[in-house]
């Protein structure tokens, strides 16, 4: 088959259905009942324009997971939910993820900005690492497709996902979850998986409060072929999170927010010399926030600060040195809101200041980042809005940066569309800078003077929304200079190949983007996404390893009375990459699927149950899956079941 017939078939597998159904209504009209499903879809959205609005309104391309469907996963990591994302190539093993949006793929930095509450998180080596946050407070996630920096600055150029945090004071007055789970693969078995979290939800006068824990225990796991090689570590992990509010008035209040997090994984490895030795990835993270937010004269006005730390030690490259991070990093901004005539207004200003200090960096990486930006949403007719934004970011380590983005459409029902223009950029990470490690035979190294990346995005969108439900095209093209990659630099050191991170001339990424959502009726609804994807460097013409062609994605939500059940499944099609165990064989295509079950019964409005099996039919990632040979989590077949229950 062609390249252009697949793109063609790919998009006809998962659109036809859906272009098909929306004459569904018409045919057969409505009912109160279809109102009611289609009124889900109308989620409000705040990571697209720092302020909550319909997602109707929205002129980005925006998908948002409610609580609803997060609850039809297992819970392992928010990593887990992304997968079902458009344009999002999320990827866990352990406790370790890699996520990446329309094949912006990050090295030892990331073109995707990760957000919780809108604000960042420190992690280990100076990096936020998402399998660490507990799924158990998430009340949504929002995730963004395509450039933000002119909202966001640095490190959004791919898009930005942000995490929102259930709010004090909603929900149950108390919560339990228990879930048990293990692997049973033909591959290899065992990753017993334990979980416990549980919340306590009050208000009293004008505050309200939110206590939650969440405690994660799963045993390793090795393929049968391993030799006592423990293939994915052992994870424990346990968290604390109190946040609050205090009403002062109608118009204002105050709200903040406390975490704890500790990690101690562990697994055994064994050494070419037979001996066993224990690996462990641990980390401590503290975390506070305050923010104020009222009416000052005739706009609103919203402080906020916060401060973060992460003290972390591993060893991933034994018998050298246990690898050390402290990072610690400060907030502070400002953001204003106001109308003047059609005009709704956004201005802000800021500063970040970032320290990290890991041992195997020639120094310590320190950085303020003072910022101030301006947006106008202006509304050229009753359906049709302009939006303007422009950033301007001084880094005391990069120099300067100026990022525009405008856009203009219309997200009504009935016909939809869009056009729009942003420009981005990425910070090169502090490893990216400043590395000097082991990682098996390669010794990999930071380069002090490389460049941020930065680049051009054009994307237009169009799109139907009816009473049932919604489909969207999208066309997204990015020119990239100073495209970030480590790369052999030809030099040996002590027997060890040497990948130096390096500036790549240009690499141009484009792609197409099919997905909607559709309520079949009778309890059921659908789900679908379809990608294609070009990633190439420009300098030498050649295809961007770690991507894949074509994507596509699938759910299937079935609800009636207490009873849901959603059957879901991802597919990655002309994966492009090499072998991590045998470098000087070429790139190579490979093809992945994985089908998950979930089940789940309320018995009462007090108790429920959940089944469910991951990786139903025990499908094991190609060689060429991760260039550091990691795997994914769970690496077979995963059954869980869980106990939920809620005191109100």
């Amino acid at each position: 088959m062609s390249l252009n017939n697949r793109i063609l078939y790919g998009m006809l597998t998962c659109g036809a259905s859906m272009c098909a159904a929306f004459t569904a209504p018409f045919a057969y009209g409505q009912t109160s009942k279809v109102q009611t499903n289609y009124s889900q879809l109308e989620k409000i959205v705040v990571t697209a324009s720092r302020d909550a609005q319909p997602i109707s309104d929205i002129q980005a391309s925006v998908q948002v997971f409610d609580q609803a469907l997060i609850a039809s996963f297992s819970g392992a990591s928010i990593t887990e939910v992304l997968r079902q994302a458009v344009g999002v190539d999320a990827r866990s093993s352990g406790s370790n993820s890699v996520i990446a949006v329309r094949g912006q793929i990050p090295n030892a930095g990331s073109a995707v900005l990760i957000l919780i509450d809108g604000l960042p998180r420190t992690g280990k080596f100076g990096q936020v690492e998402l399998n660490n946050y507990p799924v158990e407070d998430v009340e949504r996630i929002e995730v963004i497709r395509g450039p933000m920096s002119s909202l966001y600055g640095a490190n959004a150029a791919g898009g930005v996902i942000n995490v929102i945090t259930k709010k004090p004071g909603d929900g149950s007055l108390l919560s339990l979850n228990l879930l048990a789970g293990g692997t049973d693969s033909s591959e290899g078995s065992g990753r017993e998986t334990y979980r416990i979290n549980g919340s306590i939800n009050f208000k009293a006068g004008e505050t309200g409060h939110r206590v939650s824990i969440d405690y994660r225990d799963a045993e390793p796991f090795n393929f049968n072929d391993s030799h006592g090689e423990d293939d994915l570590l052992g994870i424990e992990h346990l968290s604390v999170r109190y946040n609050g509010y205090f009403r002062q008035s109608d118009s204002s209040e105050f709200t903040w927010t406390l975490e704890h997090y500790k990690q101690d994984d562990r697994g055994a490895s064994t050494l070419t010399t037979n001996e066993v030795i224990q690996r462990y990835e641990k980390e401590t993270r503290e975390y506070g926030s305050l923010r104020w937010e009222g009416d000052v004269a005739n706009g609103r006005l919203v402080l906020e600060g916060a401060i973060g730390n992460s003290d972390a030690a591993v060893n991933r490259s034994f018998p050298a040195p246990d690898e050390l991070t402290d990072f610690t990093q400060q907030l502070y901004q400002g953001q204003y809101y106001f109308d003047i005539g059609q005009h709704s207004l956004l201005v802000s200003a800021g500063t970040q200041i970032d320290e990290v200090d890991v041992s195997i960096l020639t120094q310590v990486g320190e950085n303020t980042n003072t910022f101030a930006f301006i947006q106008d949403q202006w509304g050229l007719s009753e359906n049709v809005r302009l939006v303007m934004g422009l950033r301007y970011d001084r880094f005391d380590a990069f120099g300067s940066k100026t990022t525009p983005r405008i856009t203009i459409g219309t997200r009504t029902d009935g016909l939809t569309w869009r056009v729009g223009y942003g420009e981005a950029f990425r910070a090169p990470s502090v490893l990216e800078q400043f590395a000097s490690f082991n990682r098996g035979r390669f010794l990999i190294i930071g380069a002090p003077d490389i460049a941020p990346e930065s680049s051009n995005t054009y994307e237009a969108a169009t799109g139907w929304r009816g009473q049932r439900g919604f489909i969207e095209l999208v066309y997204h093209e990015s020119k990239i200079d100073n495209l970030i990659q480590a790369s052999l630099n030809g030099d040996v050191v002590n027997g060890l190949l040497v990948f130096e991170y390096q500036n790549i001339a240009q690499a141009k990424i484009s792609g197409v983007e099919v997905s909607g959502q559709y309520h079949l009726g009778h309890g059921f609804s659908f789900t679908g996404s379809y990608e294609h994807l070009n990633a190439d460097d420009k300098a030498t013409n050649q295809k961007l390893v770690g991507r894949a062609d074509d994507s596509v994605r699938v759910s299937i939500h079935y609800e009636n009375r207490g009873f849901k059940g959603t059957l879901r499944s991802r597919h990655t099609l002309d994966l492009y990459g090499t072998d991590p165990s045998d470098r000087a064989r070429p790139p190579f295509k490979t093809n992945y699927s994985v089908v998950d079950l979930s089940l789940r019964y309320a018995i009462n409005k007090h108790l429920g149950l959940s089944f469910g099996v991951d990786n139903l039919f025990d499908k094991q990632v190609p060689l060429n899956w991760s260039s550091t040979g990691s795997i994914e989590d769970p690496a077979g077949r995963f059954a869980y079941l869980a106990l939920n229950l809620k005191i109100d």
